[in-house]
């Protein structure tokens, strides 16, 4: 009898575990798409008469530089549509709760679904090691100056590489929203 209890729990252990892992799905893709897709106009605005991957690379250089407009994060279409994201779950396959520093609520979360799946579609391999290495840097360093990654990405994508919806999406989570997760 001890031994079929055991097995049930065992059974029951690995089949809670199973169902515990948390996946990046369609309807999460979609959701971050329609973010993206908030942000592209902001870049359109911001950034006028520029190719859209020319407007993001602009975008991360004006950050290195701190010279980003502040009315950036501002823009009321964007801040109503990451206020209606943060309500979903998607939002903490992205960012979760802050541990540490309280000034922030909620920190990217880079061992998180939405992570996970950036680089498993990452058909480049050094663009994903360096997106693995940053992500594993940001861990071990809880911190981490985001001013830093910036740099990183600045001096180590090419012009082309802007135009990837990888790379696209990650500037747009890790280097807009973040910001605007801090203020709102």
């Amino acid at each position: 009898m001890k031994k079929i209890l055991f097995l049930f729990l065992i059974y029951n252990t690995v089949a809670f575990s199973q169902t515990k892992t948390i996946t990046f799905t369609e309807n999460d893709k979609t959701e971050v798409d329609t973010l993206i897709k908030e942000f592209n106009k902001v870049l359109e605005k911001y950034y006028p008469n520029q190719k859209l991957g020319i407007a993001y690379k602009m975008f991360l250089s004006d950050k290195k530089q701190k010279k980003v407009n502040p009315n950036i994060i501002k823009e009321e279409n964007v801040v109503n549509s990451f206020l209606q994201f943060k309500k979903t779950p998607t939002f903490y396959k992205i960012w979760k709760k802050n541990k540490g520093n309280v000034s922030k609520k909620n920190v990217i979360n880079y061992e998180s679904a939405y992570y996970k799946n950036l680089i498993a579609n990452c058909k480049n391999k050094s663009l994903q090691k360096i997106i693995v290495d940053n992500g594993k840097t940001c861990v071990a360093i809880a911190d981490f100056n985001p001013f830093i990654l910036v740099e990183i990405y600045v001096s180590y994508l090419k012009d082309e590489q802007y135009d990837l919806e990888i790379i696209q999406s990650l500037i747009c989570i890790t280097f807009y929203y973040d910001i605007m997760e801090q203020f709102s």
